[in-house]
């Protein structure tokens, strides 16, 4: 259960994500970064749920044929429809029935400069709606969501978003210990910050349960 925050200000966007590679029973397998930086699109996404999805989606937002960001806004959602029925059929065929004639669990937060407006954009794409577009207003939007009646803030700090991971992961520990299975958040925290000068990808947190991971 993949980390996809995303804080969105008149300054422009910043994604957050861990980097933990889950099995579906959310035990950790291995490490990727699920933040994706397109800087001829001057854009970058985050990726949560089938790794099949993110592929796909990276595929056709890095092919020559997407020249823009706002090509890239029109064609997502047949990307990820596409791509997730292709993966349900895939995992019916070996016995997944919960996916059979629907869509994989699956979320895509595109953010990028758009030329026409000169501001940063941000447009979340979700299994749940089949991957209609949501265009964000200003604000943060966490996923896995907070508890009910939660108030979310307007922004946040680095050092706050990092706490709100913390909190997000300690809420799946609960739920795994409740359900069974892993946490499936870990890893390390990574921020993507997308203004209208620049793009900017680096690492603010590392999860305490992978460190012998990431320093073997």
């Amino acid at each position: 259960m993949t980390i996809c925050n995303v804080m969105l200000t008149g300054a422009g966007a910043v994604l957050f994500a861990d980097t933990a590679l889950c099995d579906r029973e959310g035990n950790i397998i291995g490490h990727t970064s699920k933040l994706e930086a397109l800087p001829h699109l001057h854009a970058g996404f985050a990726m949560r749920g089938l790794h099949g999805l993110h592929t796909d989606a990276r595929r056709y937002l890095q092919a020559g044929g997407c020249g823009s960001f706002r090509d890239a806004l029109a064609g997502l959602p047949d990307v990820l429809a596409d791509s997730s029925h292709a993966l349900a059929a895939l995992l019916a065929s070996h016995g997944d029935q919960g996916a059979a004639g629907g869509f994989p669990d699956g979320e895509l937060t595109l953010a990028g400069l758009d030329p026409a407006t000169g501001r940063v954009r941000a447009v979340r794409y979700a299994s749940a709606n089949g991957f209609e577009p949501e265009e964000l207003a200003e604000g943060v939007y966490l996923a896995p969501p907070p508890a009910e009646g939660v108030t979310m803030p307007r922004t946040m700090t680095i050092e706050q978003a990092i706490g709100v991971a913390q909190a997000q992961r300690a809420m799946m520990a609960e739920n795994a210990r409740e359900a069974g299975g892993g946490v499936g958040i870990g890893g390390l925290l990574q921020a993507m910050e997308i203004t209208a000068e620049a793009i900017r990808l680096r690492t603010i947190h590392r999860f305490e349960e992978a460190a012998h991971v990431i320093a073997a």
